[in-house]
């Protein structure tokens, strides 16, 4: 075999006319079908070249290059005119080549190769063989390509005829389907949907009875009959509508009875069984309805004896499909009380960790069941937590004296004091007016007292003993207030409470605390504990406190006293429980410093130190609800 160009003579032989595809000559190419198309276009462009001897067409196919038509059809097609048309499938132009005739006669065959695309896609390749018996010199091969060429305008006009037919189709079912949609989203509650979609359905698809069932729970529930008000959940025809629903769902795609050659594949079983049910009914089929997160539902159709189904009408069927299911999940969905939301939740869920797909959520689950089982197991210690104050162990206040006026106050909240340091004086201007009269009536009295006694007046000196008594009295009452009016330190502490810098000439009532005195060496820790977390709380028990002001010193204590009275703060009923310090406080606290204490119950499971309130919470609240 040769692949070389010949240069054509003068007077070389040339190719017969070629009729143009608008044209309509005698014995014009069948369009009906694509093997008589191809068939007939064969013979056409053969016949138009008088010097073809056979030729073959190749389409392409998901396999591959598959056989389309051959001529003359009684006998096979050359190899050599198969391996031209494989080479003119991958070349951008045409292929020529001369062979030696396998017939047994003298002279050269010459084999030409055209590929056509559209849009830059391969479709076929023709591949014809013609005779030159008188060398080829009198062959214009260049030619017989160009009408090979043309005549690819019959593939051209067919494939776009073809093309215009499919989106057609598809406008015209996406309007139906639109349609049937809009009929069903005028009503809010998805019974009424589903009756108004299947009963839409019945009238554009010319069919006896159309009938809609919704997946729950892994089962098709019919929903909904065409042209019927109500029905019996369990019936015989509902069972057989029922079950063709399940065989359509099992196989996940359209299913029809009598087949289609687009669902010869499929079982059918189940939709034959419905159509004997009724004799007047002679075909079923059934369709997928789509949903967000997989099938929603089955759509099955049923129509009377002489109607079969057709490809175009279970498209048809198929597109209203794909729109409702999700129409009718989500109106099914807002439907529903949060009960059964609830459901549909838990068997959501369920059937995400125990299906087939989304293996992260499983590992995920896997993971925090091994978790949840290792908490079941260990154990941790309990610390009820709870706000907590220092407070001196013993703390000493300091009161007014008698009724006065402030006259001096050098200290301040805060300062260390040692005892016997001035904390305030009392003014003592009328306490010295007081003495100097109780000493002037002390000393009057003593002078008559000397009088009646050298006059030797018994009574007179009696009387005047006992006021003189009297005035020593008054005398001592006012020296003894007036060493009170220095109010000082009982301890050596810290002043904790008590500012009268800016209380000077106030005056102040007897026995009123005017200040507090703690100790700097001896603290206890007062916790105020939920009434909730006393019952785990024992005299005896440890803990760890954190100050505010140190929150990274966990300082040591034990429990000594748990109060038995309750006081309510913030929203909480709490009882005053004491501590002491394990260690010596040191010289960084100062009493009224507040942090958080955590006292140590025991050790107790890790699911029940993290759950148990809410668990006491549900206990108690359905103790309150219970009649």
């Amino acid at each position: 075999m040769r692949n070389e160009r010949v240069p054509v003579a003068a007077g070389a032989a040339q190719p017969a006319a070629f009729v143009e595809p608008g044209e309509a000559p005698a014995g014009a190419i069948e369009l009906d079908s694509d093997t008589a198309f191809y068939a007939g276009w064969l013979n056409r462009q053969c016949a138009a070249l008088a010097p073809a001897r056979a030729g073959i067409i190749l389409r392409a196919a998901s396999g591959g290059l598959v056989p389309a038509a051959s001529w003359p059809t009684a006998r096979p097609a050359p190899v050599e005119l198969t391996r031209i048309a494989e080479r003119a499938a991958n070349a951008t132009q045409p292929v020529i080549a001369w062979a030696r005739r396998t017939d047994g006669k003298a002279g050269l065959d010459l084999l030409i190769g055209v590929g056509f695309r559209m849009h830059g896609t391969f479709v076929a390749v023709i591949a014809v063989a013609f005779d030159a018996p008188n060398g080829v010199e009198n062959v214009d091969p260049d030619a017989f390509a160009e009408q090979l060429q043309l005549g690819g305008g019959w593939l051209d006009a067919r494939l776009s005829r073809q093309l215009a037919q499919t989106a057609t189709d598809r406008i015209e079912r996406a309007g139906v389907a639109l349609d049937i949609v809009a009929v069903a989203s005028v009503e809010r509650r998805p019974t009424r949907a589903a009756a108004a979609a299947v009963n839409e359905l019945a009238i554009r698809l010319n069919c006896a009875r159309v009938s809609l069932g919704l997946l729950r729970r892994g089962a098709v529930k019919l929903k909904a009959l065409s042209h019927v008000a109500s029905f019996q959940e369990r019936g015989r025809v509902v069972d057989a509508i029922e079950n063709a629903m399940e065989e359509c769902l099992a196989q996940s795609a359209s299913v029809a009875f009598p087949a289609l050659p687009m669902t010869r594949a499929r079982i059918s079983v189940a939709h034959r069984d419905l159509a004997a049910l009724d004799p007047l009914a002679a075909a079923t089929a059934s369709v997928v309805l789509a949903g967000p997160a997989g099938p929603a539902g089955v759509l099955t159709f049923e129509r009377r004896a002489g109607m079969p189904f057709d490809e175009r009408t279970l498209l048809l069927a198929e597109a209203a499909g794909a729109l409702l299911g999700p129409l009718l999940r989500i109106q099914s969905s807002n439907d529903r009380i949060v009960s059964g939301r609830i459901v549909d939740t838990v068997h959501d869920a369920v059937t995400a960790v125990l299906g087939h797909e989304k293996p992260s959520l499983k590992l995920g689950f896997i993971a925090a069941l091994l978790v949840f089982g290792v908490l079941c197991v260990a154990t941790g210690e309990y610390r009820v937590t709870a706000r907590a104050a220092l407070e001196g162990e013993v703390q000493r206040a300091a009161v007014a004296p008698f009724d006065g006026f402030v006259a001096e106050s050098p200290v301040r909240p805060g300062d260390r004091l040692h005892a016997g340091d001035l904390l305030a004086r009392m003014d003592d201007r009328d306490l010295n007016l007081d003495r100097a009269r109780a000493w002037a009536d002390a000393e009057k009295a003593r002078q008559k007292y000397s009088e009646a006694m050298a006059k030797h007046d018994r009574p007179n000196v009696a009387m005047l003993a006992a006021e003189i008594d009297q005035a020593e009295a008054q005398l001592a009452l006012a020296e003894d207030k007036l060493r009170r009016s220095r109010i000082v330190s009982p301890i050596d502490g810290l002043l904790v409470n008590g500012d009268l810098s800016q209380m000077l000439g106030t005056p102040v009532e007897r026995g009123k605390a005017l200040f507090e005195i703690a100790p700097l060496d001896r603290y206890r820790i007062v916790i105020q504990t939920d009434e909730r977390d006393l019952r785990y709380v024992v005299v005896g028990q440890h803990g760890k406190l954190a100050l505010s002001s140190r929150p990274a010193d966990h300082r040591g204590f034990t429990v000594t006293r748990i109060t038995p009275i309750a006081e309510a703060k913030d929203g909480q009923n709490q009882f005053r429980v004491e501590a002491a310090l394990d260690d010596p406080p040191g010289t960084d606290l100062r009493p009224g410093m507040e942090g958080v204490a955590k006292i140590e119950t025991g050790s107790h499971n890790l699911v029940w130190i993290w759950t148990h309130g809410v668990i006491d919470w549900l206990r108690l609240t359905a103790w309150k609800w219970m009649p």
